[in-house]
């Protein structure tokens, strides 16, 4: 695995960073591979939840493309209590984008500016083919990041705290920013195939039951939280301009407090198709 990353139309010196797979299975790992400086939440999901749920589920009752996020919302089931909260934020903006591969062999990519965005952040991956037509000999993975950043975080529905500490970093790209330039050696390393991801990172709001007391000494008995982050994604084939799908999210995660012997519920909601639910699952 050949490893770019930064906006440019040519990659640094010192790139690519080259992962022989082979070396890892013996287990040799090239230092500074991994990273934990983007966040990963805790994802509520079937294996760390009993009580998991989610929607839109597979009974076709899903959001309709004018559907609205705005106004009252009702969690209800069988196993958690009575959720209700009101939402101000509505689902973000269509992300489009568009590549065009230019003359030195770098490629442009450009997107809309999207209303609400805290921040954007675009990856590749790309590979080679061997001689006739055989399975891959390279796989090419290029970052926005200008800070060789690869974590699973990034591909999450992030707090806007978050974005705006990785912006800073220069992790994540500024909420100003529509252009971004993937340097030659990625095309060049990869010629067979490259497929484009980006990301637009919105806004949070979060509800609480009963609501947090003034007085720090009070007891909370908390009932449950509720979660709502934003996220507009898009993919794209690079050297077909033109080509996006635009897929506007929303993560909505309603949390109820385990109850004793484990009884209560823990209900995580999908809302938008978002592929899963960030949040702290406590396995309740």
């Amino acid at each position: 695995m050949l490893i770019f990353w930064g906006c440019g139309e040519h990659a640094p010196k010192g790139q690519p960073v080259v992962i022989d797979f082979s070396k890892l299975a013996a287990g040799q790992v090239p230092p500074g591979l991994f990273s934990s400086a983007v966040p990963m939440d805790r994802w509520v999901s079937p294996s760390s939840s009993k009580t998991y749920g989610h929607w839109p589920s597979d009974d076709g009752k899903s959001a309709r493309p004018d559907t609205s996020l705005i106004g009252a919302h009702r969690v209800a089931g069988n196993y958690s209590p009575d959720m209700a909260f009101t939402l101000s934020k509505d689902f973000m903006a269509p992300l489009n984008a568009t590549n065009a591969v230019q003359q030195n062999g770098a490629t442009l990519v450009r997107w809309n500016a999207v209303p609400d965005a805290t921040g954007y952040y675009a990856m590749v991956i790309g590979g080679k083919q061997a001689p006739k037509g055989q399975e891959m000999t390279d796989i090419v993975w290029w970052s926005s990041s200008a800070t060789r950043e690869f974590g699973g975080g990034l591909s999450d529905w992030l707090a806007p705290a978050t974005v705006a500490r990785l912006v800073a970093a220069k992790t994540v790209m500024a909420p100003q920013t529509t252009t971004c330039t993937v340097p030659a050696e990625v095309k060049a390393a990869a010629p067979d195939f490259m497929f484009g991801t980006l990301h637009a990172y919105g806004p949070e709001e979060s509800f609480a039951y009963p609501p947090k007391p003034a007085d720090p000494k009070a007891k909370w008995a908390l009932e449950w939280t509720a979660r709502i982050r934003h996220r507009s994604t898009t993919g794209f084939l690079v050297g077909v301009e033109g080509f996006g799908a635009a897929q506007p999210e929303a993560a909505q995660t309603p949390q109820c407090k385990p109850k004793k012997k484990g009884f209560g519920g823990l209900l995580g909601g999908a809302i938008g198709g978002a592929l899963g639910v960030p949040g702290a699952g406590d396995g309740c």
